[in-house]
């Protein structure tokens, strides 16, 4: 540790006591610094949640980081990364699943 750094420590120690030594956070506050709106937010989650990806010229039929991206730039012209979106998927109390694989023939009632 630098000299100078030590004696800004034991200043502050010494003017403010144990407080001074306690951790700070750092960045930015939660929910800060969002690229999409409140009002996108909702839109988005409402059409993950009822719609399907074909339906907006998306291939496939079930959501995935990759195809939200791919919504987000054709609805709003906003660029995503898939961190990002699995971020706000959590927020609105969503998760990733996959669908539990089956035979094609197979029929429940004789299971």
């Amino acid at each position: 540790m630098r000299q100078s750094r030590a004696s800004e420590i034991w200043t502050a120690y010494k003017r403010e006591g144990d407080k001074a030594l306690e951790p700070k956070k750092h960045g930015f506050q939660k929910g800060t610094h969002l690229l999409l709106t409140p009002e996108e937010q909702a839109e988005i989650r409402e059409t993950i949640v009822t719609r399907r990806p074909e339906e907006f010229g998306i291939p496939g039929s079930l959501w995935t980081l990759k195809k939200v991206c791919a919504y987000v730039w054709k609805r709003y012209r906003k660029k995503i990364s898939d961190g990002s979106v699995s971020d706000y998927m959590r927020r609105w109390g969503l998760t990733c699943q996959r669908p539990v694989k089956r035979a094609r023939k197979q029929n429940p009632s004789r299971i």
